[in-house]
């Protein structure tokens, strides 16, 4: 009996701390809303994307890179986008601050992650280089923290993520909305102010903003609010690769574009996490049993 009873106290002080984690979790991404800042950058909804269950965080907005620091960070608001901006005005030339890129091949130009609006093939030849392979400022200069989703992972995320189109701050785009969220018919609008949004983040909804594209050597950036092909992993033969299209009703699933067009990237990272169940069971000799699973 006497075991039973130190047992039964173990449980209890465990289940104190349990609350004393989930009361500090929720304090914690209530700041992180109210500051508009995210912890490393990560927005805090956990999203499948496998059979397998492996899963992700999506960094806090597009991948932006700056030449003249030389410097990559994400995007301060989801919903950011620098559109006509990637290009000095009626000119060829990038801008200073992109977040439009052509993908990124390790062929003669590698080491440019694509951040170059040459029409020449060669420029985004090779297998793939991983943006996230580069030290992001927004993750404390972390190299090799972040990657780009392949194909088969947005295909797997679009299949069993619900999402909705939707426009913030004026921005039109697409949200995701993670397995462990819910949203009620009044917190899913179609239109948000970026006060309203903040909550809605808080829950770990996704939105990737249609940030337009650029055409290989152009002038301009074309349809900023109508269309983004966010790129993938994944290429497809010698001189395209799969993009993610999103529209303003819906993010569809990956299909080919030429490496050569300049397109926004949405960065992940791999998430480690314990979810913990506590159930309550029959009584035992008149105890209150409880029985915790942990699962890894």
């Amino acid at each position: 009996m006497r075991a039973f009873l130190y047992f039964l106290c173990k449980v209890r002080k465990l289940l104190g701390t349990i609350l004393l984690l989930t009361f500090a979790a929720l304090s914690w991404a209530e700041n992180q809303a109210a500051d508009w800042t995210w912890q490393n950058g990560e927005l805090p909804g956990r999203f499948q994307v496998n059979a397998a269950g492996d899963v992700v965080l999506f960094a806090q907005g597009n991948l932006v890179y700056n030449s003249t620091s030389d410097e990559w960070s994400f995007a301060s608001h989801q919903f950011d986008v620098i559109g006509e901006a990637n290009l000095v005005s009626g000119s060829t030339e990038l801008a200073n601050r992109i977040d439009l890129f052509g993908w990124s091949g390790d062929g003669n130009m590698a080491s440019n992650f694509g951040v170059t609006n040459t029409a020449s093939t060669s420029a985004y030849a090779g297998e793939f280089v991983n943006w996230g392979d580069n030290p992001i400022t927004t993750d404390g200069n972390k190299a090799y923290a972040w990657r780009t989703l392949s194909s088969d992972e947005w295909t797997y995320i679009l299949t069993n993520h619900e999402q909705y189109a939707t426009t913030i701050n004026g921005v039109k785009g697409i949200a995701l909305i993670p397995k462990q969220t819910t949203l009620t018919k009044e917190e899913k609008k179609d239109t948000y102010t970026a006060s309203e949004w903040q909550p809605i983040e808080a829950k770990g909804v996704v939105f990737l903003p249609l940030t337009g594209f650029r055409a290989a050597n152009s002038t301009s950036v074309s349809q900023v609010n109508d269309v983004a092909y966010y790129w993938t992993s994944t290429k497809s033969g010698t001189t395209s690769a799969m993009i993610m299209r999103c529209t303003t009703t819906a993010a569809d699933e990956p299909t080919s574009c030429t490496r050569k067009q300049g397109n926004p990237v949405r960065l992940v990272k791999a998430s480690s996490f314990c979810t913990v169940n506590v159930k309550a069971v029959p009584n035992i000799a008149g105890a209150g049993d409880i029985t915790i699973t942990v699962i890894e």
